[in-house]
């Protein structure tokens, strides 16, 4: 019978998985640092293979600390990145920029901003670049890390 709980932590330096019995207990825990980047002052991205890859293998360690298979986990509880965006293509399911975080509240319009800049999206008219924006989101999917992992491990 299923009565472990899996737990995923996606903080912004690593991404750590631990594994619980139905008294609490940590039976199992695993955890990976992963590569910042920083493209300007008071910018931070990161490579969303990386964050992928790593909290996907630090779940499969826990679990396998803790002499258990996926099999045997009921729940998963996630934490995540609340400030970081990633931008995933429809077709692919690969993103197409790396993962746009935020150093502290007050910067994340600035490096959305920043990143709308970059990717080739600011316009000197609106209108046009409205279009432009339109356009890509509906080539485009915006979601969660999250959702990918529920994907690789399984559904």
């Amino acid at each position: 019978m299923k009565q472990y709980i899996l737990a995923l932590d996606q903080g912004t330096t690593s991404s750590r998985s631990l594994v619980f019995d139905h008294g609490g207990r940590i039976l199992g825990m695993a955890q990976q640092e992963f590569t910042q980047h920083f493209p300007q002052p008071g910018w931070v991205e990161h490579d969303p293979e990386d964050i992928l890859s790593g909290q996907l293998a630090t779940a499969r360690e826990a679990v396998s600390k803790a002499g258990l298979t996926m099999a045997d986990i009921a729940a998963v509880g996630i934490t995540n990145q609340r400030e970081t965006t990633v931008v995933w293509d429809r077709a692919t399911g690969k993103a197409i920029h790396n993962a746009l975080g935020n150093l502290g509240f007050d910067g994340v319009g600035d490096v959305r901003q920043g990143k709308v800049i970059d990717l080739e999206l600011a316009e000197t008219d609106e209108a046009a670049a409205r279009a432009k924006i339109e356009d890509m989101c509906q080539k485009l999917l915006a979601n969660t890390v999250i959702e990918n992992y529920a994907i690789e491990l399984g559904g």
